[in-house]
């Protein structure tokens, strides 16, 4: 098995693959039971196990789309979490709808993504007076 669990406010992500349903199962049903975990969001795939280079891709997008965001919504770099998988990206936080569309036009843009997936629960901010 190769599974990656990822956390954001009681969220739980899981991607990766496994060499069966009965363990992909278990995975999410582990994650479930843990306390403080309010949702599951289970991704996990059926199947062999990827190759070295395709897990330095997914960590080369990651990097990419982190430092992509940050620069384009002068978010603070933990303010959406950056997941990839398979060349999937999952994308998990606390923004606003701007933010959102920010973060996921920059993943979609991002050469090697394939998908994009988000996982956000959404705030409203008042806004801020001009900065000088």
């Amino acid at each position: 098995c190769y599974i990656g669990v990822s956390a954001f406010h009681n969220q739980v992500l899981l991607t990766g693959t496994a060499a069966n349903e009965a363990l992909r199962k278990k995975a999410a049903n582990l994650a479930a039971y843990t306390p403080s975990v309010e949702h599951v969001y289970n991704f996990i795939r059926v199947g062999p196990i990827p190759s070295h280079s395709s897990i330095i891709k997914d960590s080369w997008i990651t990097t990419k789309i982190k430092s992509k965001i940050i620069a384009a919504a002068k978010m603070s770099p933990g303010s959406v979490k950056v997941v990839t998988d398979n060349s999937t990206v999952y994308l998990m936080g606390f923004v606003t709808p701007k933010e959102a569309e920010v973060a996921t036009s920059t993943a979609q843009h991002t050469n090697g993504v394939k998908q994009v997936v988000r996982i956000f629960e959404y705030v409203t901010l008042s806004p801020r007076p001009p900065e000088e």
